[in-house]
């Protein structure tokens, strides 16, 4: 997609390359080996969420092809560990990423149940969360977090960057029975009445839900003219095909990674009405020099076999994409570390870190200062709030842009 707001001019693919590339680029990745650790519900009943795990792979696949990263050029590891969207799993992934002597930071892992148990974990063994799905207040607020978006407060952007895209101030919320969804959603309605919207009412439904059906109609029955909605992409998936079976036709807006693609093509012009609050652009869009960068080793890691990190219209291309952003944060850390790279040596470089993921008009991101904490006491840990409103185009099979809405910032919608 192209869009003058975001284009970006010739100078802004150097400085995206050198900005993404470790210090001494002319090396080869020849120093010890370092892990870093994710996880996600990996063939669970509830969810299947790999992506962001291949993500990672993909940056680390090329940078130990390379320069490795650190002064030293560590090779990296990435270990994956699979949870099955309970407290226990959660809780066990994190404790095996704290014992592991090799471990330098946790990676852009996926925690619903067990949020602040697993940043209680990380902060004791002194593991950074780098790029932690920003889900609840926990990870807005635990030092040991560095969140480079803002999940928790997409529900708030849905809710007023909706209303001034439709024009209508009548919008209703619906969420599945789980802490971070809850509180993502109580966050959207405080903002909601901040921006004197008209909040028609509320539908939650247990997270084992195999039919959604009569929440959405419950949902219809209130008359919204937009509906906000939290839950898994399998969830959000789920109610779509719901409301195109009752003839629902009311927008939905969701925040980022949780995006059912398989559904959204399935349902033609239906999907049309269908919404993202999103801290990043759609994979395929134009005027992003980084993105090509991305592409190819997204590609060269499921041209090896990791079918998770393939850019095909069924997969859940974000979370890739988020995975792989997660990996360039680690590697600029890393780049100030002199002599062995180490989980307090990056935590330390991580509090003097700038991430930049381009510049100007084409950077991915803004610039991400994890030196400064936000001003807004309640999310001290979120260091870049900026959404943009992402639409379905059905004939185009991609997201593009909403027209006529401006950025929001999250941390400035509620009180």
């Amino acid at each position: 997609m192209t869009r003058s707001k975001f284009t970006a001019v010739a100078l802004g693919a150097v400085a995206a390359f050198i900005a993404a590339c470790p210090a001494g680029a002319s090396a080869k990745a020849t120093g010890s080996t370092v892990d870093v650790w994710t996880w996600a519900p990996i063939g669970a009943v509830n969810g299947d969420s790999p992506q962001a795990s291949a993500g990672i792979k993909s940056a680390f696949r090329y940078l130990n092809s390379t320069t490795g990263i650190g002064k030293d050029h560590h090779r990296v590891a990435v270990k994956v560990c699979a949870t099955q969207i309970t407290p226990t799993s959660e809780t066990q992934c994190a404790q095996q990423a704290a014992n592991d002597p090799k471990a330098i930071a946790i990676v852009a892992p996926i925690t619903i149940l067990a949020t602040q148990v697993v940043a209680d974990i990380a902060q004791k063994a002194g593991l950074a969360v780098i790029n932690p799905a920003a889900s609840d207040l926990g990870v807005a607020s635990t030092a040991i977090n560095y969140p480079m978006a803002t999940e928790y407060l997409n529900t708030a952007g849905c809710a007023v960057m909706m209303s001034r895209a439709l024009k209508t101030k009548d919008v209703g919320f619906a969420n599945t029975i789980i802490p971070a969804a809850q509180a993502g959603i109580a966050a959207a309605i405080s903002a909601a009445k901040r921006a004197k919207l008209n909040v028609v009412g509320q539908v939650q439904y247990p997270i084992t839900t195999t039919d959604v059906t009569p929440f959405v109609q419950q949902m219809a029955d209130k008359k919204p003219k937009f509906v906000v909605l939290s839950s898994s992409p399998q969830g959000v998936g789920a109610w779509i095909a719901a409301a195109a079976r009752l003839g629902v036709s009311v927008p939905i807006c969701v925040g980022d990674r949780l995006i059912p693609p398989v559904v959204l093509r399935g349902l033609g012009s239906v999907a049309n009405r269908f919404y993202v609050a999103s801290s990043y652009p759609d994979v395929g869009w134009k005027g992003f020099p980084l993105l090509a960068t991305f592409r190819k080793q997204a590609k060269a890691e499921a041209d090896g076999g990791n079918k998770a990190a393939a850019l095909t219209p069924t997969n859940n291309t974000e979370d890739v994409l988020i995975g792989w952003l997660s990996g360039q944060a680690v590697a600029q850390a890393a780049s100030k570390v002199s002599g062995g790279l180490t989980r307090a040596k990056l935590h330390s470089a991580l509090n003097r870190t700038t991430v930049t993921l381009g510049t100007g008009e084409g950077a991915l991101l803004p610039p991400i200062d994890f030196s400064k904490p936000n001003r807004n006491s309640k999310f001290p840990r979120l260091f870049n709030t900026k959404m943009f409103l992402k639409k379905w185009d059905a004939s185009k099979k991609t997201f593009v842009l909403a027209p006529n809405v401006d950025p929001v910032f999250g941390d400035r919608l509620v009180k």
